[in-house]
């Protein structure tokens, strides 16, 4: 057994030994919840950010240097991109109560409500009327969160949110210390060695899921001052479509997103 499963278990046994025992099917549920939660979700964003700054630099080459200097500016990229791209495209809960919301809809207790986040997240009242457009840094209401309700809320809240896409900035508080998140920052080192879409080998997405996810995305590092020449032709390729079926390299850094590198090409 791996070490890594070995500190799992007793983290998810500790709340549920005091009820007695744990049985296989949850706790099997429990650690594929750790893996797509602490892998696929960040692998994902992480492409899908890069995505987007690559389409916005291209219509705003002003904010090129941005993406490469401003880990504020690549932040709000985060945001803006789980607003608009959440992991999941909905959330379920079940009411402990009845209620009856403020637009009048009563739900029973022990009834399932689905929330359409892509939608709630593009609410024009709420986001603005370009809600559908990915426009990072927009002004938003006080109390709405930049990335909507794609973490969640309250107990249900999720548990990795400030790692991977760090604290969200509030008027008068200091970048000293700022918790940038390691989305973000793994996205700025990529732009920071010089990150460009490659012409000759567009991005595809994964046939093999309804969800907009990648399949490959592929791109160019022609180098930086700074960053350690490298030549237009070299390449790289990650693969970030939830558990890969297909390696791209030798040498796969996760189940869910692995590097290739190519030599120059001839």
């Amino acid at each position: 057994m791996s070490q890594t499963l070995r500190g799992i278990f007793p983290v998810i046994q500790t709340p549920l030994d005091a009820d007695g025992e744990l049985d296989e099917v949850s706790l099997r549920r429990e650690v594929a919840f750790y893996l797509l939660a602490g892998a696929h979700t960040s692998a994902t964003a992480f492409t899908r950010v890069t995505h987007n700054i690559l389409e916005w630099v291209s219509a705003h080459p002003e904010d090129r240097e941005r993406a490469r200097t401003d880990p504020m500016f690549v932040q709000q990229c985060t945001h803006e991109t789980v607003r608009l791209q959440p992991s999941s495209p909905v959330a379920m809960r079940w009411a402990l109560a009845d209620i009856d919301l403020g637009s009048g809809t009563h739900i029973s207790q022990g009834a399932r409500v689905v929330i359409d986040l892509s939608s709630v997240n593009r609410d024009a009242a709420v986001f603005g009327g370009d809600a559908d457009e990915f426009r990072p840094g927009r002004e938003l209401p006080e109390g709405v969160a930049p990335y909507g309700l794609s973490f969640g809320l309250g107990m249900h809240a999720c548990i990795g949110q400030d790692l991977a896409a760090g604290l969200v900035l509030h008027e008068g508080e200091s970048l000293e210390g700022h918790l940038f998140g390691l989305v973000p920052q793994a996205v700025q080192y990529l732009f920071d060695h010089g990150c460009v879409g490659d012409p000759d080998d567009p991005p595809e997405m994964d046939p093999s899921t309804t969800r907009p996810y990648f399949g490959r995305y592929p791109v160019l590092f022609p180098g930086t001052p700074g960053s350690g020449a490298r030549s237009p032709q070299d390449r790289a390729t990650w693969c970030c479509s939830g558990p890969v079926r297909r390696w791209c390299g030798a040498r796969p850094t996760s189940r869910s997103c692995c590097w290739q590198s190519r030599p120059p090409a001839p």
